[in-house]
């Protein structure tokens, strides 16, 4: 597994704070596209009550967008078969236990 080494993890620490506070107020305006945008609002009324571009709205769906399909590929690619496995093994357990209550 890949470790950064201190100095790696000294600079992203401070890249990092360098970037917290324009990260949250991206954050934030990320939640409040997706809340207008899940409310049926246009992206020119969404920038129109952000005071923001219409333009920047339409980044904001797109890296939503992006995020979510990430999220999904993610669980379907790895947690869907470890509940799946999960499921097997609890039935097969359960199988195991009637059949040799079966044979008693």
């Amino acid at each position: 597994m890949y470790k950064p080494s201190p100095i790696l993890r000294k600079l992203e620490r401070n890249n990092s704070n360098n970037l917290e506070d324009e990260d949250l107020e991206h954050q934030d305006r990320l939640a409040k596209v997706l809340m207008f945008h899940s409310k049926g609002y246009s992206q020119s009324e969404i920038a129109h009550k952000l005071n923001v571009n219409q333009s920047t709205v339409s980044r904001d769906i797109t890296e939503l967008r992006e995020k979510s399909r990430g999220s999904l590929d993610l669980y379907v690619k790895e947690e869907i078969p470890n509940e799946f496995q999960f499921y097997i093994s609890g039935l097969r357990s359960k199988s195991n236990n009637q059949k040799s209550m079966g044979h008693s």
